[in-house]
């Protein structure tokens, strides 16, 4: 997961789930929270892990089934592109 991390922008409001918050402590940070929350808070950089066979907790307070769709609607949203992907974990941008 290091590579992944390593991946991550670390500028402006950051918002990921429960199991890679704790790298990013010392930024501005915000845990997912469903697609309404998300657009509340509009952050610079998304990032999500779907590797299967995750503990739920790491999703929380989200699940797989709502993280899956939140994923679907921010690649149709037009404000965000994709950083990075691969087969299962996501970094969006803000676009400027």
């Amino acid at each position: 997961m290091h590579d992944f991390i390593n991946k991550i922008p670390k500028y402006g409001k950051i918002m990921t789930q429960n199991n890679l918050a704790v790298f990013f402590t010392h930024h501005d940070l915000y845990i997912l929270d469903g697609y309404d929350y998300f657009k509340s808070v509009m952050p610079d950089t998304l990032a999500i892990d779907l590797r299967p066979g995750q503990n739920p907790n790491n999703l929380w307070p989200m699940d797989e089934n709502g993280m899956r769709e939140l994923v679907k609607k921010i690649k149709e949203d037009q404000k965000y592109k994709i950083y990075y992907e691969d087969a299962n974990r996501y970094i969006f941008i803000k676009r400027n």
